[in-house]
């Protein structure tokens, strides 16, 4: 994929405008992949509700965004809350 920067405001540039060569932006291709590796459980909360915790751990395999630095390796807890119709 390449990339543009396009360019608009409401003064006196109505329509998008390319901007790419005045800000120097690159059209590398921006591809990112991650590994996502979680294992959770269900609390039932009442008859049609339940919540779920899902700790979880992420490895960047591919990271390209926009030139920022990152950690390749993170973990959290993700939370659902569910109802059932």
């Amino acid at each position: 994929m390449k990339g543009k920067e396009l360019y608009m405001n409401n003064i006196d540039i109505r329509y998008w405008k390319d901007n790419t060569e005045n800000t120097n932006y690159s059209s590398s291709p921006k591809f990112s992949a991650d590994l996502y590796f979680g294992a959770g459980f269900n609390q039932a909360i009442k008859e049609n509700r339940t919540i779920r915790f899902i700790p979880f751990v992420k490895y960047k395999l591919k990271d390209n965004w926009m030139g920022e630095v990152r950690e390749r390796i993170s973990a959290g807890v993700k939370i659902n809350f569910v109802f059932d119709l």
